[in-house]
């Protein structure tokens, strides 16, 4: 019986492990946060030879300038050791011009009248952190496959989940978890 750190059994985590069919797809993205998670499933698919055509990092503006330079460092090594090039995308709009927005102003309509000109304020953690990860990661996603003549369905997505998360890994036929399923 296996134990941690404080002498309590460790529960066995169940990995449901599945194949990929590596040849039904146009591209082969990873996505990449600069958290752990991520980079390690980045570096470990790379130095295990798998094929991957790009690594896209979604820019939110908003990292510590300490992170920016881990990205730097990580992104030139990544280059310099398997010519592998990281896809920065960035949103159309900044943090703080979405919550220091003034509702319908600036193009943006304002559904509920009683909001009409005033700031749009700090995101509501129950529904509003949703409309920053939209304009910040999903639009400019969206953006970059339009661009590259590529379609949702067309691509095979590394997650960096791990099994620990398990309410993260949605299982949807175009995502592959390295860190679980490998």
């Amino acid at each position: 019986m296996k134990l941690d750190l404080f002498g309590n059994p460790l529960k066995e985590k169940k990995a449901i492990k599945r194949a990929i069919k590596q040849n039904t797809y146009k591209a082969k993205i990873a996505f990449w946060s600069g958290g752990k998670d991520s980079t390690v499933m980045v570096d470990r698919l790379l130095r295990d030879g798998r094929e991957i055509d790009y690594i896209i990092f979604s820019d939110t503006q908003k990292e510590f300038k300490e992170m920016y330079d881990y990205i730097r460092k990580v992104s030139t090594y990544w280059k310099d050791r398997f010519n592998m090039e990281v896809t920065f995308l960035h949103a159309h709009i900044t943090f703080d011009e979405m919550i220091f927005n003034v509702r319908g102003e600036n193009g943006r309509l304002c559904t509920n009248q009683d909001n009409q000109g005033k700031i749009s304020g700090l995101l509501n953690p129950s529904s509003n952190f949703c409309e920053w990860r939209s304009a910040s990661k999903i639009r400019p996603y969206e953006k970059w496959l339009k661009e590259n003549d590529l379609h949702e369905d067309d691509v095979l997505i590394y997650l960096g989940f791990t099994i620990d998360e398990p309410n993260r890994l949605k299982r949807h036929k175009n995502e592959y978890y390295p860190l679980v399923d490998d």
